[in-house]
């Protein structure tokens, strides 16, 4: 578990309390319009495989799956913080 605030855009999560996997974006843009949707300070997008979007504080612990080998990089680089 961590704190969706250390999830870089792009990894897919859960939360905590189901099995719905989610895509993490801090803004996303609207193609064949010149819209982008910005989540506010200390929140984060998060969209289902239907497209579904939610704003979620970034407070929230979500789970992050991934292998260990992509792990070690992520720390390595200063990306993902445990």
């Amino acid at each position: 578990m961590l704190p969706l605030a250390d999830i870089p855009d792009g990894f897919e999560i859960t939360k905590i309390t189901g099995n719905k996997k989610y895509v993490v974006r801090r803004e996303v843009v609207l193609h064949d319009s010149d819209q982008k949707l910005v989540a506010e300070k200390g929140a984060a997008i998060l969209i289902d495989a239907s497209g579904n979007m939610s704003l979620v504080s970034e407070t929230k612990d979500v789970i992050l799956e991934i292998g260990p080998e992509f792990a070690t990089r992520l720390i390595e680089e200063g990306t993902l913080r445990i």
